[in-house]
């Protein structure tokens, strides 16, 4: 809880992070925004301290794969700027040319997240279902919500995260222009609510809430056009997306394990975080120190040496996987039961999360008022 951060803050005489910088530039925070005050924030501990989100690492080539430790590429810059990855993902500054971006919240039930208050406000259709082409109002596959100014992010994310609309989610760059995929086009979302920027002149004490009131929400309906998509998953550009595990607020903050990537500094050198014990099923355990080089008698059977063979770990070890782990499956589009609610369309996006250098889990997916 807040109470717990503060009483953190005030128990604890130092916390090791890296530099950061200041952001956000300015409070865009609206009376109706949910959580405390920005004002009251305790200097150095974020309002996602302890929780159990965690962001969804890419591989060297972007895709989500599992296989290296990277940040999306909106997300690259501030995670050169931020303390650590998680803090990136949930407060930019993301880098979409300021075109905007989109992020869909998704019920993940499935994989042991509660959605809280998320069932109550979902607002949009996938486009890949017939409900969502038939219907520009259908609204049952999550909740939509973004912006035509990247500095929006933080306040949307912040705003949503304490709104306890908790799931897996899934951003892209581009509302009405930007990336490849903006929303706006009508080729993902039948739907998606907007927030305006709130600019620094502005009194905030006349801002009741920057997520209503404008009439800037996406509501065309998904493009006949894009018709051939239901039934299948999404084509969705995962060089424009980024993801977020476990994403809001629970007074249990993370009971979830949270892998070591999302919380802790980035790894920097000299310090290259090897990609720590990234073989849990060939398990090179430590060789024995009489492991001689092959000196021994070529008579003697190693298979009948067990007192010097260190016991293997089962193939199948679980690797620091929460159960169940939400991020060991693909998303593409909506999410599919291992990645998202079973009752939402199977075009889960597949950015697969590898946000622990301790083997965290390896994927994940994904807004409204």
């Amino acid at each position: 809880s807040l109470f717990n951060l503060a009483r953190f803050a005030a128990t604890t005489p130092f916390i090791l992070v890296s530099a950061d910088i200041n952001w956000p530039e300015y409070s865009q925070q609206c009376r109706d925004d949910a959580g405390s005050p920005y004002e009251d924030d305790v200097p150095g501990v974020p309002y996602h301290f302890g929780s159990a989100a965690y962001p969804v690492l890419v591989d060297a080539d972007g895709n989500g794969g599992g296989g290296g430790r990277g940040c999306a590429d909106p997300i690259k810059d501030a995670c050169t700027l931020r303390p650590d990855f998680k803090t990136a993902y949930l407060e930019g500054p993301i880098s979409c040319g300021n075109n905007g971006w989109y992020c869909r919240i998704f019920n993940d039930e499935a994989n042991g997240w509660p959605n809280v208050g998320l069932n109550g406000d979902v607002n949009f259709g996938q486009c890949n279902r017939e409900e969502s082409f038939e219907d520009p109002g259908y609204d049952q596959d999550g909740h939509c919500h973004g912006s035509s100014y990247d500095s929006t992010y933080y306040w949307w994310i912040r705003d949503h995260w304490f709104r306890e609309y908790n799931g897996k989610v899934r951003c892209c760059c581009g509302w009405y222009q930007g990336g490849t995929q903006p929303v706006t086009e009508g080729r993902i979302a039948n739907r998606c609510d907007y927030r305006r920027l709130v600019t620094s002149t502005e009194n905030l004490s006349d801002c009741r809430d920057a997520n209503e009131e404008h009439g800037l929400g996406f509501e065309s309906g998904c493009d006949p056009q894009y018709q051939d998509q239901i039934g299948s998953s999404i084509p969705e550009d995962d060089s424009v997306c980024w993801e977020i595990e476990r994403f809001g607020y629970t007074e249990e903050g993370g009971s979830v394990p949270t892998t070591p990537p999302t919380v802790t500094p980035k790894p920097t050198p000299p310090f290259v975080s090897p990609p720590p014990t990234n073989k849990p099923t060939v398990s090179e355990a430590p060789t024995s120190p009489t492991n001689q080089p092959p000196t021994m008698p070529p008579t003697r059977e190693p298979t009948k040496s067990p007192s010097i063979r260190p016991t293997p770990r089962p193939t199948n070890f679980p690797t620091m996987k929460p159960a169940p782990n939400p991020t060991d499956s693909p998303m593409k589009g909506t999410p599919n039961p291992t990645t998202g609610p079973s009752s939402k369309p199977t075009d889960q996006p597949t950015s697969k999360p590898t946000s622990n250098p301790t083997n965290p889990p390896t994927n994940s997916q994904g807004p409204g008022e």
